[in-house]
C-alpha cells in the first residue's frame, strides 16, 4: 500500500520522540522469504534512534542495553517468539511489556548478588520481522506492514549498507529533531487524539496509533502534505 511507505517515516522518527508517548508500537514486518524483510530491519537499524539488531545476543544483554540507551530494538526472523519456548520467556516477557512507558522486567540474581531480583526498564521503540504469526498476545502490540516480492532490480539489489553515508546525515538530523521540536511535538498529542476518535478507533489501538499520528501532525504543519491522510488511510487497513 502507498500508505506504508508515509507509515515507515513516521515510524522511524517517532523513535526520537517516543519518550513523549505512554505506549509505543512495535513495527511488525510480515511476508513470505525473500521479501525484504532482513534489509528492512537492517536499514532500521541504521536510522532508527539507537538502532540495536538483537541477533544472538542474550536477554540479559537486550534489557541493559534497552534501560541503558533507550534502543530501537530490532528482531529479525521472529517465529520463535510463539509463546511456550523456555528459551525465549525472557524476551517474549520483554516484548509484552516494552511497549508501555513504565514497563519492566524483573529477573532473577546471580549468586554474586546473593541472587537477589534485579528490574530493568524496557520500554522503546521495537520492530519485528518474521514469515509466521507471533503470539497473540504479543500481536496486540504491533502495528503489521506485509512485504511483498519486488521485480524491480534496483529495489533488489538495493542494501542500506551502500547507502550509510546518506542515511547517517539524515539521522543527524533526527536527533536535532528531537532537541529542537519536542515541545512542539508534545502540545500536538491532545489533537493527535482527536483524530484517532474520528476515526472510530478506542483504546490500546489508539494507544499504539497516537505517536504516529502526533507525528504526522507535526510534518503536516512544517509542509508536508497529505502525510496524516496517508496514516489515517493505514489505521483503516490495519484495523479492517
Amino acid at each position: 500500500y502507498d500508505s506504508d511507505y508515509h507509515y515507515q517515516v513516521c515510524w522511524i522518527i517517532h523513535t526520537y520522540f517516543y519518550p513523549l508517548f505512554d505506549y509505543t508500537p512495535y513495527n511488525d514486518l510480515v511476508g513470505s522469504k525473500g521479501t525484504g524483510k532482513s534489509k528492512a530491519i537492517r536499514f532500521l537499524e541504521t536510522l532508527c534512534y539507537n538502532g540495536f539488531i538483537s541477533g544472538n545476543a542474550s536477554a540479559s544483554t537486550i534489557f541493559r542495553t534497552v534501560q541503558g540507551t533507550g534502543a530501537t530494538l530490532l528482531l529479525d526472523e521472529a517465529e520463535d517468539l510463539k509463546g511456550g519456548k523456555d528459551d525465549q520467556l525472557d524476551k517474549e516477557n520483554m516484548l509484552r511489556n516494552g511497549n508501555y512507558k513504565h514497563g519492566i522486567v524483573t529477573r532473577a540474581g546471580n549468586k554474586n548478588v546473593n541472587f537477589l531480583p534485579e528490574s530493568f526498564s524496557v520500554y522503546s521503540p521495537k520492530a519485528l520481522g518474521h514469515i509466521n504469526s507471533v503470539d497473540e498476545v504479543l500481536a496486540d502490540r504491533c502495528l503489521p506492514t506485509e512485504t511483498t516480492p519486488s521485480t524491480n532490480l534496483n529495489i533488489l539489489k538495493a542494501h542500506p549498507d551502500r547507502d550509510l553515508e546518506i542515511i547517517y546525515k539524515e539521522r543527524e538530523k533526527m536527533y536535532r529533531l528531537w532537541l529542537d521540536y519536542a515541545v512542539e511535538v508534545k502540545d500536538l498529542i491532545p489533537k493527535a487524539q482527536s483524530v484517532i476518535e474520528d476515526t472510530g478507533i478506542w483504546g490500546r489501538e489508539m494507544d499504539l496509533w497516537l505517536p504516529l499520528v502526533t507525528i504526522a501532525l507535526f510534518l503536516q504543519e512544517h509542509g508536508v502534505e497529505k502525510v496524516l491522510d496517508k496514516i489515517i488511510a493505514k489505521i483503516k487497513i490495519v484495523s479492517q
